[in-house]
């Protein structure tokens, strides 16, 4: 796939640097910067011929970036065209910052990403990305992002959204140069990031943590072992509700117009690897319950009479597991070394980072002793064990 996305003052980047798909869940910062700095950020991109007459408004509700609606002002009133102009937070926040360390976000592989999903139209279309600086300009979508409560009524919408991106955008970015995402690297990383940081975890958790390293490692590697290489796709590794927009449905003067629908954005953890993983984000990040589950399953077209449906709700429910000891060990380190702020409400129930990380880890931990999660990674044991032991013909996991 050719994308028809600008990509200027392009400089030499390992588009596959092993960087992965962090839970995004992070703290407001201020979107309100001062004039010079926004004007510097805007002549990033070439897009416009004359600088002087764009306008802008910031947009609140930020999570680490910021965002701003543009647009070109005209004497004459004639109808404009609406962007968003993106400036990542490694660029907005101060060098110190130990951003790109806990986020490892590479800036490159997410452009090739958000262009190949314009392109497939289950995104909006990216006009421009600068790969020095990580500015992008992408077309302005008019629409109600999802939030906690309308995303309970739009599961089956995210279902079906999710798998057009899966077989759409894999194709526009798919390299065996590209390395697949591992769940149990992110897990190491922390222990890593963690210890060289000198991060306090509750001393009782620090020795489940460790429990709960060696469990992540063999389930790293049965689950590499039962998944075939050839099936991975584009993985967007941050479907939290803002991450969605339902655009209205629109009429014109000839009785056609558009339909009302979903879109994706917002691709800065996207990478490369085994699709269930973001059918685990879903039902994780929006705290599904078990029928809720099901109907977002059914809008991505699995089929609970398909013979991989067994091994598929066990590799989901580790998965899952998975994510909780990621989350509850992010919410830690960012509490500790971070300077990103907690903002009220952020998270239902808690008051700081480390609160949101450690009741992770407690539920998380807790687990651990739970017999039907046993059962489930016994069942991805007893599958690994299958798949290396010859003679075997691997049977792909494509749903």
């Amino acid at each position: 796939m050719v994308s028809s996305a600008k990509f200027s003052d392009t400089t030499t980047m390992n588009v596959f640097q092993t960087y992965l798909c962090l839970p995004l869940f992070l703290a407001m910062v201020s979107s309100s910067p001062d004039q010079e700095s926004y004007n510097t950020w805007l002549r990033h991109l070439s897009h416009f011929s004359d600088a002087d007459k764009v306008q802008s408004r910031s947009i609140s509700g930020g999570l680490s970036n910021r965002n701003f609606q543009i647009f070109e002002s005209d004497p004459e009133n004639a109808p404009r065209t609406f962007y968003i102009m993106r400036v990542p937070g490694d660029l907005t926040l101060a060098p110190e910052h130990n951003y790109s360390r806990i986020h490892l976000i590479n800036r490159s592989m997410e452009a090739r990403c958000a262009a190949a999903a314009g392109e497939s139209g289950v995104a909006p279309t990216l006009i421009e990305y600068n790969s020095t600086s990580g500015v992008m300009l992408t077309q302005w979508l008019e629409g109600d992002v999802l939030n906690g409560d309308t995303v309970i009524g739009e599961l089956g919408a995210i279902g079906g959204i999710l798998r057009q991106f899966h077989d759409k955008v894999a194709i526009g970015i798919q390299s065996s140069s590209i390395p697949l995402y591992t769940p149990y690297y992110r897990i190491a990383n922390y222990f890593e990031l963690a210890d060289e940081m000198k991060v306090d975890f509750p001393p009782a958790l620090e020795i489940q943590l460790r429990e709960a390293r060696l469990q992540a490692r063999q389930l790293d590697n049965d689950l590499a072992a039962i998944f075939n290489p050839r099936d991975a796709v584009a993985l967007h590794c941050d479907l939290i509700p803002g991450n969605f927009i339902r655009t209205p449905a629109v009429s014109d003067d000839v009785g056609g117009g558009t339909k009302s629908r979903l879109w994706l954005f917002d691709f800065e953890y996207c990478h490369f690897g085994d699709r269930v993983w973001d059918l685990a984000n879903v039902i994780v990040f929006n705290g599904l319950n078990p029928e809720q589950a099901q109907v977002f399953l059914a809008g991505y077209n699995v089929d609970p009479a398909d013979k991989r449906y067994e091994l598929l709700t066990a590799k989901l429910e580790v998965m899952q597991w998975m994510y909780g000891v990621m989350e509850g060990m992010w919410g830690v380190i960012q509490h500790q070394v971070s300077d990103l702020p907690f903002e009220a409400g952020w998270a239902e129930g808690v008051s700081s980072f480390h609160e949101y990380g450690v009741q992770h880890l407690e539920r998380t931990m807790r687990k651990l002793s739970d017999p039907v999660l046993a059962g489930y990674m016994q069942r991805i044991r007893e599958a690994a064990v299958a798949a290396i032991s010859p003679p075997h013909e691997h049977v792909s996991d494509e749903l």
